[in-house]
């Protein structure tokens, strides 16, 4: 294993920290921002529920694109690695404690905005980066979708 890769790749602690950080803040205060992507959706259709979350991913994920464009995006994407990383701690921490498993669909939405992100702002290979994340908030709105009706 290469250590000045490792010592360089602030994604990886951002990731570490977004999760030691948020299990430590769901568990201690008890705060339940999870379930605000399953209150939203008031549709009965499915097709409905399928726009209403693809409409949410092209918003990030157009953000997302943007952001690929700077030179400042080496510095800023490990902010959204932690930030998703501790919405998904919260997540899996809210799940095992209140013993269900509606929250399925965040944990997917949010890994896949994880996984998005660093590809899509990955600087060696950015056209199969972009096409790569394109598909995978494609896939994870679609599963989403399936999770919660």
């Amino acid at each position: 294993m290469n250590y000045k890769l490792a010592e360089k790749n602030y994604k990886i602690y951002a990731f570490i920290l977004g999760i030691i950080t948020g299990t430590l803040v769901y568990n201690f205060l008890g705060i339940d921002f999870s379930f605000d992507n399953v209150e939203n959706i008031k549709f009965n259709n499915l097709f409905d529920g399928i726009i209403y979350v693809l409409l949410g991913d092209v918003k990030f994920l157009l953000g997302i694109f943007i952001l690929s464009f700077f030179r400042i995006k080496d510095k800023i994407v490990p902010f959204f690695v932690f930030y998703f990383a501790f919405v998904l701690a919260g997540i899996i921490t809210v799940s095992v404690s209140s013993h269900t498993l509606l929250l399925v669909g965040a944990g997917i939405d949010t890994m896949a905005k994880i996984i998005g992100t660093v590809y899509m702002c990955d600087g060696n290979r950015k056209n199969v980066g972009r096409g790569i994340s394109f598909f995978i908030f494609i896939i994870s709105s679609l599963l989403q979708n399936f999770f919660i009706f």
